[in-house]
């Protein structure tokens, strides 16, 4: 085997482990039982806000058309509209252009399913675009692994540049949005910016303007990811700046070098900005991040120097997410570049690109509900040389190469703790989160190890549906997804370290031309997909916003008619919004008036199939009319979108007592339990389901478990007489 393929195969076996052990793949088929199910995120199951805001324009421009929102299903801000009467969106579109080649693939793949006969939607929500998706963002965050495996080799050995590639990735928060929230941006933003590095190490001295062009193009694609990673072009400007010795030379040759690269390199990063803009001016009305900017101007006017000094302290050693304890490895090669000699003339300009991303943590993210350093995760592939520097020495020395490599092993470890507890063992947005993590990790090890293999897995999943046979659905998700991803990953990593041919200017100039070409592919697209709506549509949005106050303000203070009136004012403004229906069937549920709660919810569910909750309230409202047979379907409906919602379960398991299925009524009575053992009603309900069967003591048991988490309804006061219970 050639020597050089070897870093590729160690870190696809990595990648494979990983993958394996510790990727949610979700509960696709009812064999699976949904307590296997655990923080929430999975392949197929993704955030309402951030993954839905970037997800919603690669769907809405391929099935719609449009970049208008509120015909998405999945998006949670779908009812709120600007001053254009376009839906908000706070998420960049650079993400979708980046996963456009692999949603094509996704939709191949579905329509071919479709053709054979199966129940696959061509319409971007069924599994074939989530999969495309993440196959997107795990193979882009693999290249930029490899991308940095290369920045490193320009300055160290293969074993050096190995480890610290590998620190970067498994003892940071990229883990996380590797493996279980792929549809973030960051993997994007890591694969762009080890991109722009190398192509910076290499061309930075280069005379030639393209390069120095192709340089702001790769960064302004990164901006479209994430407008903060400008910090990025700190790197290039200081070290211009360095190399032009603008500082300490007086002579205008070195000036005007400067300043022609300085300006080819802003206007092409500019040019390839400006899709943003375009997309921000046509969604709010101007061509600036106005979310950011609000953010910015709040943040920056409470500021203070005391203010400052607590995100500092926050920042370092907070217990929410101090650095120094969820990310160590950071400091270590913050510190890397500092001291490391092998790019003494790289170090300036590195150190401050750091700081920079540093100071825009500090500064304007006060808190997070996720990976709070998150947002450093471009700086990573420059952070990885500090690793290396720092490694370099110890490696190559016989007494420290072990412990060296013990201790690096120790942060990934760490961090993999931090990573099986992250939403499964401690809520997400617990003030101590990182402190508890750590002392919950010997409790872990002894008491509870199967929290190690993280959620919906691959091995748990196999292992699991063996028993059980399989359909299509198995072998999409158990043999087509794993397989496909590892036939890209070999590929690239093929591709990436074969013998590499000599640069060409004509490779260069081809970039540029197609780095051209397709931002202006991007502008027509927008301008096409984003007409200036009418006076009358605009109005109507922003009426519709007004009607929605004023409905909810009136449920809020009893007056219910108002209300109703209110929201059936919203539908006859946007008829084919979704969102009022439902709301309105929600408003005529909880006030009994069940025959037109379902006639709104059945509307609704006509302009959004797979809602959660329009099919657990037309589930919920047919069970109350006596239409069992549609409670069942649209329960279970409602179960296949939301799997570990314990109050479905209770709720088709009655619908399932009333058609006398009895088996299948206790078997969702105890997942329901399962799901939750303090969920008394299910513990009720099952004991008057086991009274009816006459398994008393089964009865007795879940009887006593609704009494001692508190509950006291008539039907425990009456079973409770019954088995002579003193409440």
């Amino acid at each position: 085997m050639n020597h050089r393929y070897i870093p590729s195969i160690i870190l696809l076996g990595i990648f494979s482990s990983f993958f394996l052990l510790v990727a949610p793949l979700g509960i696709f088929n009812d064999s699976i039982s949904p307590k296997l199910q655990t923080g929430f995120y999975s392949l197929t199951r993704i955030d309402g806000g951030d993954d839905a805001g970037y997800y919603a324009y690669l769907r809405s421009i391929f099935f719609d058309g449009d970049i208008d929102f509120f015909n998405e299903v999945t998006f949670a801000h779908a009812g709120k509209f600007t001053s254009t009467g376009y839906v908000f969106n706070n998420w960049q579109i650079g993400q979708s252009v980046l996963f456009l080649p692999f949603f094509l693939l996704g939709h191949a793949w579905a329509s071919l399913l479709n053709a054979l006969g199966h129940p696959i939607t061509l319409d971007g929500y069924s599994f074939p675009y989530y999969m495309s998706t993440a196959w997107a963002s795990q193979t882009y965050l693999f290249l930029g692994l490899l991308l940095t495996y290369r920045i490193n080799r320009k300055f160290f050995d293969t074993t050096t540049s190995l480890v610290a590639t590998v620190l970067i990735w498994l003892a940071t928060s990229l883990l996380y949005y590797t493996f279980v929230r792929q549809r973030m941006s960051h993997t994007i933003e890591f694969f762009l910016s080890a991109t722009f590095i190398l192509v910076w190490l290499n061309n930075r001295q280069s005379s030639s303007a393209l390069k120095h062009s192709a340089l702001g193009i790769i960064l302004g694609v990164l901006c479209m990811a994430r407008v903060i990673n400008v910090a990025l072009g700190v790197l290039y400007v200081v070290d211009q700046i360095c190399i032009a010795g603008w500082l300490w030379k007086t002579d205008s040759e070195s000036k005007k070098t400067l300043l022609i690269r300085l300006t080819y390199f802003s206007i092409s990063w500019l040019f390839a900005f400006s899709p943003q803009l375009l997309t921000w001016y046509k969604i709010d009305g101007v061509p600036l991040p106005a979310l950011h900017a609000k953010i910015a101007q709040n943040e920056s006017s409470a500021l203070s120097i005391g203010k400052i000094w607590i995100q500092t302290k926050k920042f370092f050693w907070g217990e929410r997410w101090g650095i120094i304890f969820s990310s160590p490895i950071i400091l270590i090669g913050t510190i890397g570049l500092v001291f490391g000699k092998q790019f003494s003339k790289l170090r300036l300009a590195s150190i401050a690109t750091v700081l920079a991303y540093f100071t825009v943590v500090i500064l304007l993210f006060r808190y997070l509900d996720a990976y709070e350093y998150r947002y450093l995760s471009p700086a990573l592939p420059l952070v990885s040389l500090g690793i290396a520097a720092i490694l370099t020495n110890l490696i190559k020395n016989h007494y420290w190469r072990w412990p060296t490599l013990l201790c690096s092993l120790l942060l990934i470890v760490v961090q993999y703790f931090i990573f099986v507890q992250y939403k499964i063992v401690i809520e997400h947005n617990d003030p101590q989160f990182i402190i508890k993590a750590l002392n919950e990790i010997p409790g872990i090890i002894t008491d509870r190890p199967s929290v190690l293999l993280r959620s919906s897995n691959f091995i748990a999943l196999f292992s699991s549906s063996i028993q059980a046979g399989w359909s299509y659905l198995e072998y999409s998700y158990l043999i087509i997804y794993p397989l496909f991803q590892f036939g890209l990953l070999a590929a690239f990593s093929y591709s990436f370290f074969r013998e590499r041919r000599t640069e060409t200017p004509n490779q260069w100039k081809g970039f540029y031309i197609s780095g051209i070409a397709l931002i202006f592919a991007i502008h027509i697209t927008l301008l096409i997909a984003a007409p200036t709506k009418s006076n009358e549509e605009i109005q109507s949005r922003l009426q519709y916003e007004h009607i929605k106050s004023s409905a909810e303000k009136a449920n809020k203070e009893g007056r219910i008619d108002e209300a109703i009136k209110q929201w059936e004012k919203a539908i006859q403004l946007i008829p084919g919004f979704w969102i009022p229906h439902f709301r309105l069937g929600v408003l005529l549920t909880e006030n009994s008036y069940y025959v037109r709660a379902f006639e709104r919810l059945l509307i609704a569910r006509q302009l959004n199939s797979k809602h959660t909750g329009i099919n657990f309230f037309l589930g919920l409202n047919s069970t109350i009319l006596r239409n069992y047979d549609k409670s069942e379907y649209y329960l279970r409906q409602a179960i296949k979108s939301s799997p570990e919602n314990p109050i479905t379960y209770e709720r088709l398991a009655y619908a399932l007592l009333k058609k006398n299925k009895l088996k299948d009524a206790e078997k969702q009575f105890r997942t329901a339990i399962t799901l939750n053992p303090q969920f008394a009603l299910a513990h009720l309900n099952f004991a008057v389901f086991l009274t009816e069967l006459k398994r008393h003591k089964e009865a007795v048991f879940h009887l006593q478990s609704a009494i001692n988490l508190g509950l006291r309804t008539p039907m425990v006061h009456e079973l409770a007489k019954t088995y002579n219970f003193m409440l």
